[in-house]
């Protein structure tokens, strides 16, 4: 369970040359309105180096939570699968674009309902399109009904799902994507080349996807959701 599939992101605030500008664009607006929503005790499950922590402006007491120490400040190291807290622990969860690296992520959020008190929330991000990344852990790609469905089935009740931008963020996404794998020596003359091509891309397509938006295609999709407030322990 690794917390970012960005590992070149270290920072809230991305530049319009930067390679991941267009999928934050999108994500970031979102994260930023949802994350006021979560309040009191919060588990951020895939934490990494926590950069979405100076969002949650409402959370009292806030647990990181990772696989390991690697790329990641985790203070509970652990699976998924099997989180080791008791039932009823939180009043928030945090999950960033981690649900495609688990590889039965059905436990994970019946584990997140348990962990959850009655009515909790959960904010969840997770991709429907991205390049192969931190291989092999690496196993799926998600729909929003194909997320609406697992939250369900964990006994969570859905309560909004918003798309990630259109068509045209996830083409010129992927173009940065494929050109990130051979990026000159940074502040060379070819990476100074390499960045102004990359504005280019971003301002186009950041155009294109304001002139014709289409979000039958997307990069991820966020889900809020909630548990029942008269639910049961377990």
């Amino acid at each position: 369970m690794q917390t970012v599939h960005l590992q070149r992101k270290s920072t809230l605030k991305l530049r319009v040359w930067h390679p991941d500008y267009l999928v934050y664009s999108a994500l970031l607006p979102t994260l930023a309105e949802f994350c006021v929503k979560l309040q009191g005790s919060l588990l951020d499950l895939g934490c990494g180096n926590s950069p979405y922590r100076p969002l949650l402006t409402n959370v009292l007491h806030y647990v990181p939570y990772d696989l390991t120490t690697t790329a990641s400040r985790p203070d509970v190291v652990g699976v998924a699968q099997n989180l080791p807290f008791h039932s009823c622990s939180f009043d928030s969860v945090l999950c960033t674009q981690v649900l495609e690296h688990v590889p039965d992520p059905w436990y994970m959020l019946k584990e997140i309902h348990r962990v959850l008190r009655p009515g909790g929330k959960l904010l969840l991000s997770a991709p429907q399109a991205w390049r192969l990344h931190e291989e092999p852990f690496d196993f799926y790609r998600y729909t929003k009904y194909g997320l609406q469905y697992l939250v369900q089935e964990s006994g969570l009740q859905m309560v909004e799902t918003v798309p990630q931008g259109g068509v045209w963020l996830l083409l010129g996404q992927s173009l940065n994507n494929t050109l990130w794998q051979k990026i000159p020596v940074k502040y060379s003359l070819r990476w100074f080349v390499y960045m102004v091509r990359t504005l280019c891309i971003n301002v186009a397509f950041a155009v294109c996807n304001q002139l014709w938006e289409d979000n039958g295609d997307t990069l991820n999709y966020v889900i809020l959701a909630c548990k029942s407030s008269d639910s049961s322990v377990g």
